[in-house]
């Protein structure tokens, strides 16, 4: 069986139990030491200089004072960055780092006494922890139950209350998720209805490269998160708004017989009330779940999966409506509710998308005009945006011009062009303002990153002045698709200037690239190509 486990480590320890600290007898050996679950230690700011001979985490019952040379016990599986190992690499320094101790499945930390960094060569214990002490601190972390909820075919969520540390541990799993798309699962604002506005999602993925991420995010209007200077709005993470703050600390993530799973640890009342939601423990309260496309950290598409019909309830406390599990685990009881006798899943069987009817060999161009007219639109995902680009993703709303979805425009160097922007000019409302700019990146975005304090690594040839001003808005024109005729030829007429409409010019030079975009300043991937020619 292969068995892949991917973990993504955080020195924090809020939402853990401090147990102690290792004593420190030899090779460097210290560290803090907590408990996340009864059958999972972390070790923060673990020293070991890593010249022992034959080095374990071992873990044993008797003396009750530690280890000694005649002790019997176990070793622990240890996790630290991408790699999961029984013994220490000789010659490897830890220096102020966090490792993940997995205890073996018949043992709980109620049921040893102690832990040692220990080298079975010459029997020699370089540092170690007794439970003895601390006895009825572990039996309350033992004593907690792991609960499931089916949130869909092929997707669960399972818990498990730690009253003690007052955190909640979280796994989210399904047997048809593809690498890139996000697992979200989150508490609505109201605890009797589901609400996307308001709701506080965590949203989970692997990315191409199989690294693991998961962010807090919070969800201040229905809209791809977008930035101004005056304020953030859309579905965001927590630390892109002012004061806001990732209250979560990520366990595991990792793929097993073709079930994916993520788990992570949140505190059940959080410092940061303005972008999260408690976890109540007297009754059932009101969730939102999602699942869909994540691109470098941006979700795609409008979030209808952050589904609000019918209303989903979780008792997080006493876990009614739910199943409870006999794994000391989250991620081991979700993981088990799609395998039996460890035998792969079977796939459930999906629809295949109508077929799309695009432009004429995908040909949406707008040529030898020198009056364009850009208005917002929906997108027709995705036999409209996504056809049309072959990009897999969109949110939802895209650039429209001279009534056409994303057209590819063409111009010529040393011709002055008009541009009517109807695409919002109230900054203050990010999620309906979406300024024009031309830029060399096919992604768009330029304020969101620059008040993100993201790097940018775009050109700007029009829509910015030199102290980053957006330059093309106007009043906001939307439009629904039904509305709208998602191809154009040349053979349309050219287009007026609407009333109300602001206009701007912009004049391709002999040093403007052959490609560039025409792109939203607030939101990316809003707008297409237009090619410049001599």
């Amino acid at each position: 069986m292969r068995f892949v486990l991917v973990l993504v480590l955080f020195a924090l320890s809020e939402g853990r139990e401090f147990l102690g600290e290792l004593s420190r007898l030899a090779h460097d050996v210290s560290g803090k030491v907590y408990a996340i679950s009864c059958n999972h230690l972390v070790i923060d700011n673990f020293y070991y200089d890593g010249l022992g001979p034959a080095v374990f985490a071992y873990l044993g019952n008797n003396p009750q004072t530690g280890p000694d040379a005649s002790s019997v016990g176990v070793d622990a599986t240890v996790m630290h960055g991408d790699r999961t190992f029984l013994q220490f690499v000789r010659g490897i320094t830890y220096d102020n780092q966090t490792i993940h101790l997995k205890l073996p499945d018949s043992y709980g930390i109620n049921e040893i006494n102690w832990l040692s960094i220990w080298c079975k060569s010459v029997t020699a214990n370089f540092g170690h922890i007794t439970f003895g002490n601390i006895r009825k601190q572990t039996q309350k972390i033992c004593e907690r139950k792991v609960y499931c909820q089916n949130l869909r075919e092929g997707y669960d969520v399972c818990w498990s209350v730690n009253s003690t540390a007052a955190n909640a541990e979280i796994t989210l799993c399904s047997n048809n998720r593809p690498d890139n798309y996000f697992m979200g699962f989150g508490i609505s604002k109201s605890p009797s209805v589901t609400s996307m506005l308001n709701a506080d999602p965590t949203l989970c993925w692997r990315d191409g490269d199989g690294k693991w991420t998961v962010q807090d995010y919070y969800i201040s209007a229905y809209a791809q998160c977008g930035a101004s200077q005056e304020m953030v709005s859309g579905v965001c993470m927590d630390t892109r708004y002012n004061g806001g703050v990732d209250n979560l600390a990520m366990t595991s993530g990792g793929e097993l017989d073709g079930v994916f799973w993520c788990t992570y640890t949140r505190p059940l009342q959080s410092p940061n009330p303005d972008h999260d939601n408690n976890i109540i423990l007297t009754d059932p309260q009101a969730v939102v779940w999602a699942m869909g496309p994540v691109n470098q950290g941006i979700i795609f598409r409008h979030p209808t999966g952050f589904h609000a019909v019918p209303h989903v309830f979780v008792d997080f406390a006493n876990g009614t409506g739910a199943d409870e599990c006999d794994k000391a685990f989250t991620q081991d009881c979700c993981r088990d509710r799609y395998r039996v006798d460890g035998t792969p899943p079977t796939m459930p069987p999906t629809t295949p998308p109508p077929p799309c009817e695009p432009c004429r060999n995908r040909r949406n161009k707008v040529g030898k005009r020198r009056r364009f007219v850009f208005t917002i639109g929906e997108t027709g995902e995705p036999c409209g945006y996504e056809a049309l680009t072959n990009l897999t993703f969109s949110w939802g709303i895209a650039w429209y011009v001279d009534g056409c979805l994303v057209p590819h425009l063409t111009v010529k160097r040393g011709k002055r062009y008009t541009f009517c922007v109807l695409g919002g000019n109230d900054s203050a409302d990010p999620s309906n303002y979406h300024p024009l700019y031309i830029t060399d990146s096919p992604e768009g975005g330029y304020f969101q990153k620059l008040f993100a304090g993201m790097g940018i690594n775009e050109t700007v040839f029009a829509g910015v002045d030199e102290n980053n001003n957006a330059l093309f808005t106007g009043p906001l024109v939307y439009h629904n698709y039904d509305d709208i005729k998602r191809c154009c030829t040349r053979r349309r007429r050219k287009p007026k200037c609407p009333d109300g409409a602001t206009m701007y010019t912009w004049r391709p030079t002999r040093n403007t690239p052959n490609l560039v975009y025409y792109q939203c300043g607030t939101h990316i991937h809003l707008g297409w190509k237009i090619t410049v020619t001599d």
